[in-house]
């Protein structure tokens, strides 16, 4: 599980749904939640929190025009472990380390290398908070 620590900057809520963005060291990531100030008491700005999400939700891209998109962030395949099937990428952004698992077919395809520039993405419904 990928854990980045940030504080809540921001939330935007309609009946029983929020999009909450969260400040981190890498940029600010957005988080849709079915939680709204009035339901849940760690829904405040400013609050300090975890954002947490699996390995398998992190999708890579290259060449990417989505840059300014949601969620998506530059970085650098630190280290991967190609198997078979499944494939281990760890991506370094500033001082974080970020670990997507993803087919061997898709890195193949994609023709990631170590040490190669990258975009990652995570849908805002994959980023679940953790209150501190």
């Amino acid at each position: 599980m990928n854990k980045i620590y940030g504080k809540i900057s921001n939330i935007e809520s309609e009946d029983y749904i929020s999009i909450v963005e969260i400040n981190t060291e890498i940029g600010n990531f957005f988080s849709l939640i079915v939680e709204t100030p009035e339901t849940a008491d760690y829904l405040k700005k400013g609050k300090e929190i975890n954002i947490l999400f699996k390995e398998t939700e992190v999708e890579i891209l290259k060449n990417c025009f989505l840059e300014k998109n949601l969620n998506t962030f530059e970085g650098k395949i630190l280290n991967m472990k190609k198997g078979k099937v499944l494939s281990k990428l760890v991506i370094e952004k500033k001082d974080l380390k970020i670990v997507s698992i993803l087919t061997t077919k898709a890195v193949e395809i994609l023709g990631i290398k170590e040490n190669e520039k990258i975009y990652f993405y995570v849908k805002p419904n994959e980023i679940v908070i953790e209150a501190l």
